[in-house]
């Protein structure tokens, strides 16, 4: 799945708001969604990468990759 806005600008967009005004950082959030629509990509069950609008990965799907035993022993060591 691909994203139409650049991860990159849209992170410099957050890291200058943050320094500038630490303490209204979630209305800036609700601001840059007027910007970075967030795509309609709906309930996934298979495996997938989305990427932004430059093909970089901005996080893998794995649904059930880890079994419930394996997610209970790397949480309690």
């Amino acid at each position: 799945m691909r994203v139409s806005f650049d991860v990159e600008h849209y992170s410099e967009h957050i890291r200058n708001f943050q320094l500038k005004h630490h303490d209204q950082v979630s209305k800036e959030l609700e601001n840059l969604s007027k910007f970075y629509m967030p795509e309609n990509g709906g309930a996934h069950k298979e495996p997938m990468v989305v990427v932004d609008c430059h093909g970089w990965i901005l996080l893998w799907y794995l649904p059930e990759v880890l079994s419930t035993a394996r997610l209970v022993r790397v949480h309690s060591s």
